[in-house]
């Protein structure tokens, strides 16, 4: 389900993911989750709040909607990476 350009571990259990950016650009974690925010609406977390380096490409992001709307946010994701990285 993961967009080009994104990886993660599947959680064992938990309802987050911990999704890395292969390449966040001039970015921070920061900075492209505000992006993010700004051209799609989709919100997540820099993974610098959860003690990542913010250089790194981290971002967590709750996975407890259903899965159409998985679908709706992974299809805004893939796009805003296509378009911007």
């Amino acid at each position: 389900m993961l967009s080009k350009g994104l990886s993660c571990d599947v959680p064992r259990a938990a309802f987050y993911l911990m999704i890395k950016v292969d390449n966040l650009g001039e970015r921070t974690d920061e900075r492209f989750v505000l992006d993010l925010l700004e051209e799609t609406g989709v919100l997540v977390v820099h993974g610098s709040g959860f003690g990542a380096d913010p250089r790194r490409g981290y971002f967590r992001m709750v996975y407890l909607a259903d899965k159409a709307t998985l679908e709706i946010i992974f299809s805004r994701l893939g796009q805003f990476l296509a378009d911007n990285l």
